[in-house]
């Protein structure tokens, strides 16, 4: 499995959408949160790895959560204009993948829910009306 990387709100707003699916509960949490600490790895890489969950579980739900559809982004070319656009940093940092450019819409792919509060952000930043998608997290 490749590394998780995700920012601490991402990983917490996946475990509560598991939560509030009931694909885990609070003692899988608990679980969780205790081997995460011994092996060194990610919540969510600790899930994966306790065979509580799996990435297109998260998938899933995430888009059904959200009503995204979801993209595979090993189908997809990035758009060279992306990158005049946003700031690759603010890219990586928030854990998004911009894709595609449909006009005056910028395709955007999401591992999460916690990415929803930087639409504000990304229409002010580009000019542009962000449409999101759901993607895994190794996608990401």
């Amino acid at each position: 499995m490749a590394k998780i990387n995700l920012d601490p709100q991402s990983e917490q707003s996946i475990l509560n959408m598991l939560l509030d699916h009931s694909v885990l509960n609070d003692s899988s949490v608990s679980k969780i949160v205790n081997t995460s600490k011994e092996i060194g790895k990610t919540k969510i890489e600790t899930a994966i790895e306790l065979k509580l969950t799996d990435e297109q579980k998260i998938l899933k739900i995430l888009s059904s959560s959200y009503s995204l559809d979801i993209v595979d982004l090993n189908e997809k070319k990035i758009d060279e204009k992306i990158k005049k656009i946003l700031d690759l940093r603010f890219v990586e940092d928030n854990h998004i993948v911009p894709f595609e450019i449909s006009g005056s819409t910028l395709k955007i792919a999401i591992p999460d829910g916690s990415k929803l509060s930087l639409m504000k952000n990304l229409k002010t930043m580009t000019q542009m009306e962000p449409e999101l998608y759901a993607a895994s997290i190794s996608n990401i």
